[in-house]
Protein backbone atom coordinates (compact mmCIF):
# COMPACT_ATOMS: atom_id res chain seq x y z
CA UNK A 1 0.00 0.00 0.00
CA UNK A 2 1.26 3.46 -0.91
CA UNK A 3 0.28 6.62 0.88
CA UNK A 4 0.84 10.03 -0.69
CA UNK A 5 0.61 12.97 1.64
CA UNK A 6 0.19 16.39 0.02
CA UNK A 7 2.53 16.96 -2.92
CA UNK A 8 5.31 14.74 -1.60
CA UNK A 9 7.36 12.78 -4.12
CA UNK A 10 7.57 8.99 -3.97
CA UNK A 11 10.96 8.12 -5.41
CA UNK A 12 12.34 4.82 -6.60
CA UNK A 13 16.04 5.14 -7.35
CA UNK A 14 17.87 2.49 -9.34
CA UNK A 15 21.51 2.51 -8.31
CA UNK A 16 24.13 3.55 -9.06
CA UNK A 17 22.63 6.92 -9.97
CA UNK A 18 24.28 8.54 -12.99
CA UNK A 19 23.44 11.82 -14.72
CA UNK A 20 20.68 11.59 -17.33
CA UNK A 21 19.70 7.93 -16.83
CA UNK A 22 16.12 6.73 -17.06
CA UNK A 23 14.28 4.18 -14.97
CA UNK A 24 14.75 1.54 -17.66
CA UNK A 25 18.25 0.21 -17.32
CA UNK A 26 20.23 -2.50 -19.06
CA UNK A 27 23.05 -4.26 -17.25
CA UNK A 28 25.42 -6.61 -19.03
CA UNK A 29 26.89 -9.44 -16.96
CA UNK A 30 29.55 -12.00 -17.77
CA UNK A 31 28.39 -15.61 -17.83
CA UNK A 32 29.43 -17.35 -14.58
CA UNK A 33 30.86 -14.05 -13.28
CA UNK A 34 29.63 -12.41 -10.10
CA UNK A 35 27.88 -9.06 -10.75
CA UNK A 36 29.83 -5.92 -9.75
CA UNK A 37 27.05 -5.14 -7.26
CA UNK A 38 24.05 -6.94 -5.80
CA UNK A 39 20.98 -6.74 -8.03
CA UNK A 40 18.74 -6.96 -4.95
CA UNK A 41 17.05 -3.92 -3.38
CA UNK A 42 18.99 -2.12 -0.64
CA UNK A 43 18.19 -2.83 3.01
CA UNK A 44 17.27 0.84 3.57
CA UNK A 45 17.41 4.22 1.81
CA UNK A 46 20.35 5.22 4.00
CA UNK A 47 22.38 2.05 3.23
CA UNK A 48 23.10 2.14 -0.51
CA UNK A 49 26.32 0.16 -0.68
CA UNK A 50 26.31 -2.95 -2.89
CA UNK A 51 22.60 -2.92 -3.82
CA UNK A 52 20.35 -1.93 -6.69
CA UNK A 53 17.39 0.20 -5.54
CA UNK A 54 15.91 2.36 -2.80
CA UNK A 55 12.47 3.95 -2.41
CA UNK A 56 11.35 6.78 -0.18
CA UNK A 57 8.73 9.47 0.30
CA UNK A 58 10.67 12.68 -0.35
CA UNK A 59 8.79 14.99 2.03
CA UNK A 60 10.79 18.15 1.26
CA UNK A 61 11.09 17.41 -2.48
CA UNK A 62 14.87 17.85 -2.70
CA UNK A 63 15.46 14.41 -4.29
CA UNK A 64 17.80 13.20 -1.52
CA UNK A 65 16.84 10.87 1.33
CA UNK A 66 17.06 12.35 4.82
CA UNK A 67 15.22 10.80 7.76
CA UNK A 68 16.13 13.90 9.77
CA UNK A 69 14.04 16.02 7.36
CA UNK A 70 11.07 13.66 7.68
CA UNK A 71 11.56 11.56 4.54
CA UNK A 72 9.94 8.13 4.90
CA UNK A 73 11.99 5.06 3.91
CA UNK A 74 9.89 2.70 1.74
CA UNK A 75 12.78 0.50 0.61
CA UNK A 76 11.49 -2.57 2.47
CA UNK A 77 8.43 -2.46 0.15
CA UNK A 78 10.46 -3.00 -3.03
CA UNK A 79 10.01 -6.33 -4.77
CA UNK A 80 12.13 -7.61 -7.64
CA UNK A 81 10.13 -10.15 -9.64
CA UNK A 82 11.48 -12.16 -12.55
CA UNK A 83 9.35 -11.12 -15.55
CA UNK A 84 11.14 -12.35 -18.66
CA UNK A 85 8.61 -12.62 -21.53
CA UNK A 86 7.92 -16.19 -22.63
CA UNK A 87 5.59 -17.56 -25.30
CA UNK A 88 3.07 -20.01 -23.86
CA UNK A 89 4.30 -22.90 -26.02
CA UNK A 90 8.01 -22.22 -25.57
CA UNK A 91 10.59 -23.65 -23.21
CA UNK A 92 11.84 -20.58 -21.36
CA UNK A 93 14.89 -19.97 -19.22
CA UNK A 94 14.33 -17.87 -16.09
CA UNK A 95 16.80 -16.08 -13.84
CA UNK A 96 16.10 -14.64 -10.39
CA UNK A 97 17.77 -11.46 -9.18
CA UNK A 98 19.80 -13.50 -6.69
CA UNK A 99 20.98 -15.91 -9.39
CA UNK A 100 21.90 -12.97 -11.64
CA UNK A 101 23.97 -11.42 -8.85
CA UNK A 102 25.82 -14.72 -8.31
CA UNK A 103 26.46 -15.28 -12.03
CA UNK A 104 24.55 -18.55 -12.14
CA UNK A 105 22.14 -17.67 -15.00
CA UNK A 106 22.46 -19.08 -18.49
CA UNK A 107 23.35 -16.58 -21.22
CA UNK A 108 20.28 -14.68 -22.37
CA UNK A 109 18.14 -11.59 -21.80
CA UNK A 110 16.20 -11.34 -18.56
CA UNK A 111 13.62 -8.87 -17.31
CA UNK A 112 12.96 -7.93 -13.69
CA UNK A 113 10.08 -5.80 -12.48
Amino acid sequence: MWEVRGTNLLLLRLLPVTQGTSTNRTLYLVYQGVAPMSLLPCTSASNVSNCAAVAYDDVDGDGAFSAAKGDVDLTASITATEATPCASNASCVRCTVTDGTLGSCLPGNYTTR
